[in-house]
């Protein structure tokens, strides 16, 4: 084993030469395949390296020089004869994926919907004879794409407070009543009808506040 190159690198192990002799060197050598890691100032030698490694008929796998940014199972594109790198792709990219997802939201949403009606009309009375205020608590959230929508969830909290912040177990905030339905998620189950026209999704990433959205994106990677 050993390395070709335009200048010695001790720390690669054996040099066997440079590109220029890579033709010669594949030829008189038994070898399983080449990787080939060229810098960017490098990238005239691209052309003989291939050649020489598909002379021999030796199998050929590339390191990129902007390997750090290259996703790991990278998506390619054609424009004419040129290819595009999709450095984002993701499988929702697809139409055919991207349809099969909705119909799951639209069937499995109808169905939670209708399993969970008797549930949904008990909590929204309690929820008004809990306290004064709206049975639904409607707020800003940024949505697919960072379009923003509308979320519907139970009213937990009086009225007369800020809803801005996150709620914690203990917060003086909620009602009794809030509290409990809290502890069970069901709040949430009116999420369902924004699941059902299509602001939300059965299974995606937590739509957040559009301020949190903000600082997130410059604090988290990738957000």
């Amino acid at each position: 084993d050993g390395y070709v190159s335009a200048v010695e690198r001790p720390e690669l192990g054996c040099c066997l030469g440079s590109y220029e002799q890579l033709g010669e060197i594949l030829e008189n050598h038994e070898y399983d395949g080449l990787i080939v890691a060229l810098e960017p100032h490098e990238t005239q030698y691209m052309k003989h390296v291939l050649a020489a490694a598909d002379k021999e008929g030796i199998d050929v796998k590339l390191i990129p020089f902007f390997n750090e940014y290259y996703p790991a199972y990278p998506t390619i594109d054609r424009v004419g004869r040129t290819k595009l790198i999709n450095l984002r792709a993701t499988p929702l990219d697809s139409t055919g994926n991207a349809m099969i997802k909705r119909a799951m939201d639209i069937a499995g949403s109808i169905a939670l919907i209708l399993l969970t009606s008797p549930v949904m009309l008990t909590v929204a009375i309690g929820v008004k004879l809990s306290s004064p205020g709206p049975v639904f608590f409607v707020q800003e959230r940024i949505g697919k794409d960072k379009k923003p929508f509308y979320m519907h969830k139970f009213r937990s909290m009086r009225v007369d407070i800020d809803h801005e912040g996150w709620s914690t177990d203990y917060d003086p905030r909620k009602t009794r009543f809030g509290s409990m339905i809290r502890k069970y998620s069901l709040d949430e189950l009116p999420q369902l009808f924004d699941v059902l026209i299509g602001n939300m999704s059965l299974v995606g990433p937590r739509p957040e506040i559009p301020r949190f959205v903000r600082q997130f994106k410059e604090e988290i990677p990738l957000y």
